[in-house]
């Protein structure tokens, strides 16, 4: 069996690096050419609460609780998703109309955040909180699923594909070599973490240089 392996990112870029030749200029490759972001998969939602204007039957938790959290959906189903559901589809005409007469004081930061997250690349690597504690984070790999283009917007709250993940991007999560999913602590994250979303850029070359090192599980 060869022992030959693409990193994470090689297939996006069309190049590929040997195992015992993880070299810094490879590094440098990744860096220059991929894109991190840091998503989470939790919050609080506005859709569960009967009668409101926001209100989608079956959208857990149970009101008056809000709390949520999608990791394990994330992990398991391969993909990320960003809230703010009741803008639409942002790739059609007219979101952004949608997106304030549902979000009442919505500011253009958030809006922002909604283009960035539909127009996140093949290839650009997802931090997402492992939920094990402050810094510590999943990485992820944005890659499409077969044709389909990577941003989609779609829920059905009748099986479980909850309205507060309609907004999604198809992953391919991590695993070490263990098999188990990939976690590591990034300090330099810093005000990354206490936001929904957002380009990565202080810990940008900590996330790749790890995910460029790390024992990763074939697939």
């Amino acid at each position: 069996m060869s022992n030959r392996w693409v990193l994470p990112t090689a297939a996006s870029f069309g190049w590929a690096v040997e195992a015992s030749s993880r070299s810094s200029s490879a590094l440098t490759i990744m860096e220059k050419r991929m894109n991190v972001w840091f998503v989470r998969s939790n919050g609080d939602t506005g859709h569960n609460e009967p009668g409101t204007d926001l209100y989608i039957p079956g959208e857990p938790p149970t009101f008056p609780e809000m709390f949520f959290d999608y990791r394990d959906l994330c992990l398991d189903g391969g993909f990320i998703r960003i809230g703010w559901s009741a803008s639409g589809d942002v790739q059609k005409h007219g979101w952004k109309g949608r997106a304030r007469r549902a979000y009442k004081g919505i500011d253009d930061h958030t809006l922002k955040y909604l283009e960035q997250f539909s127009s996140i690349e093949k290839g650009d690597l997802i931090l997402m909180p492992s939920g094990t504690g402050k810094f510590w984070v999943h990485f992820g790999i944005v890659e499409p699923n077969g044709d389909k283009p990577l941003y989609s917007y779609h829920y059905d709250t009748k099986s479980g594909d909850w309205f507060e993940n309609a907004h999604r991007l198809p992953v391919r999560w991590l695993r070490n070599s263990a098999g188990r999913w990939m976690t590591e602590y990034l300090q330099d994250l810093g005000g990354n973490w206490f936001h929904a979303f957002g380009r990565v850029v202080k810990a940008k070359s900590e996330a790749i240089a790890f995910v460029g090192n790390a024992n990763i599980s074939p697939l």
